[in-house]
């Protein structure tokens, strides 16, 4: 139950039911590898630091500490909850239980938080240690720290050593990231000769990452072209919908941008609403939308937030 919770998205109820069957059992249950593991995950999801750093301290208690499943879903939780030093630190004590998956984790924690240079120095670690070699999941990691990090150099040689020197075929997934780097850096031009150029049918989330990219630099010829090409796969799809029409909106063609809304509205479609998810000492969470009003502090919040736009204003000003 622990593990269908997690994997359908709904963490919450996968940590509240793994805290029924410890309390239920006076805590004399013990926790087996597939409970930890999924629970671990489930924190992995929503960046939970207290409750993961607490099924750490079951890993070790049961003696799970052993097994590099669990200890590189420990890695990715760390990483994702912004504490890269544990995750770094985990990863060393784990010494001759690394597995493949233990470096990519690493690989992974770096590229989230824009470490590009870190990224790519536990990569090349890997590559020249000779005992184990990367797979496709370690180039993904690799390029798309790059991408995070502007290094695009780096990322295609990442690119072109995955198949020159390791015989790994790309799937969707690599040339959706060698596109995410190439969009980001602002070479838009060349993400699409990228795409027109793949041996494989691209698939909407090779288009949709350039659309990402062009609504990122108001580029609106792409753009189009991007839509285009979403238009015919994914036909009732509002998410491109959305993402065209602030691309419109951020170039000031707003009759365009109204056009998309409109035409969203008669088809019936919606975009359902991206969310953040906040959590303080392990108990105080909440679920907000943007623009947000429901929180009991939210004078405060907003005034707090204020405070920061101004100061990074300020910054920005001084750094000329």
């Amino acid at each position: 139950m622990i593990s269908c919770f997690a994997k359908n998205d709904r963490v919450e109820e996968a940590l509240q039911h793994l805290g029924h069957v410890h309390d239920a059992s006076g805590g004399e249950l013990k926790l087996d590898f597939v409970t930890v593991l999924s629970s671990v995950q489930a924190c992995s999801t929503i960046s939970s630091l207290e409750r993961g750093q607490i099924l750490h301290g079951f890993v070790i208690k049961g003696g799970f500490d052993s097994d590099s499943f669990v200890c590189n879903a420990l890695i990715d939780m760390y990483g994702k909850s912004g504490r890269v030093g544990l995750a770094e630190q985990l990863f060393q004590e784990m010494e001759d239980a690394r597995d493949v998956g233990s470096w990519n984790s690493l690989i992974a924690a770096y590229g989230i938080h824009g470490d590009g240079d870190s990224a790519l120095r536990v990569f090349d670690e890997l590559r020249s240690g000779g005992r184990r070699n990367p797979n496709a999941v370690s180039f993904v990691n690799a390029i798309s720290a790059c991408g995070h990090s502007g290094l695009t150099m780096e990322g295609f040689e990442c690119f072109e050593s995955m198949q020159r020197d390791y015989g790994i075929e790309p799937a969707m997934e690599l040339y959706a990231a060698m596109v995410d780097l190439l969009g980001r850096s602002g070479k838009l031009g060349e993400a699409e000769e990228f795409i027109r150029a793949m041996p494989v049918q691209p698939g909407p989330s090779i288009w949709g990452s350039l659309l990402g990219a062009c609504r990122l630099h108001g580029n609106v010829e792409i753009a189009e072209r991007a839509a285009a090409e979403l238009s015919v796969m994914e036909p009732d799809c509002s998410v491109w919908r959305v993402t065209l029409s602030n691309v419109y909106a951020s170039s000031g063609l707003w009759e365009e941008a109204a056009e998309v809304r409109a035409e969203m509205r008669r088809k019936g479609s919606r975009k359902e609403a991206g969310w953040s998810y906040v959590e303080s000492r392990g108990m105080d969470k909440f679920k907000f939308v943007a623009g947000d009003t429901r929180h009991p502090e939210t004078d405060r919040i907003y005034e707090v937030w204020r405070s920061i736009n101004e100061h990074l204003a300020d910054a920005f000003v001084e750094s000329f």
